[in-house]
C-alpha cells in the first residue's frame, strides 16, 4: 500500500484533533473542578466532628456517620495510592462519581432528605488512577 501525501496529512489532521480534544476534555474537567465548592477540614470538623476513621465502620455507616470520620480519613490518608477498586473494597460501593465515572465519590451529608446542602467525599485520582487527594464537595443545592 504507498502512503499518499494527502493520507498522510488527512492521519495527522485527525491525531491533532484528538490531541487537541483530548487537552480540551482534561481542562474542561479541571476547570469544574476548580469552580466547585469544596470544605475546608476545619469546617468540617466544626459541623460533623472529628471521630477516628474506621474503614469497616464506614463501610456499613449511614452518610451522617461517614460525615464524623470524613476529617479523619482524609488527613489520615490511608487512602492515598489506592486504586478505586482498592477504595471500593476497603469502603464498600460507591454512592456516585464526580464528573465522570473514573472520579468515584460516597455522600456524607444527603441534603436533599433534609432540605440543606448534600456533601460528598470526592476522591480524585492521579495519571495511573490511583487516589492522589481526597476534598469535601457541595454536590447539590444553593
Amino acid at each position: 500500500m504507498i502512503i499518499t501525501r494527502k493520507r498522510l496529512l488527512l492521519s495527522a489532521l485527525i491525531l491533532t484533533v484528538i490531541g487537541i480534544g483530548g487537552l480540551l476534555g482534561y481542562a474542561e474537567v479541571k476547570s469544574f473542578a476548580e469552580k466547585g465548592t469544596f470544605m475546608s477540614l476545619q469546617d468540617a470538623e466544626k459541623k460533623w466532628g472529628n471521630i477516628p476513621f474506621s474503614a469497616s465502620v464506614f463501610k456499613t455507616a449511614q452518610a451522617s456517620e461517614r460525615a464524623k470520620m470524613a476529617v479523619s480519613l482524609i488527613k489520615g490518608k490511608s487512602m492515598l495510592g489506592k486504586t478505586t477498586e482498592e477504595v471500593r473494597s476497603a469502603l464498600g460501593d460507591f454512592s456516585g462519581y464526580f464528573w465522570n465515572d473514573t472520579v468515584p465519590t460516597y455522600f456524607i451529608q444527603e441534603g436533599w432528605k433534609t432540605g440543606e446542602d448534600s456533601w460528598q467525599l470526592v476522591f480524585f485520582l492521579n495519571r495511573t488512577h490511583k487516589v492522589k487527594e481526597i476534598k469535601i464537595h457541595k454536590n447539590c443545592c444553593d
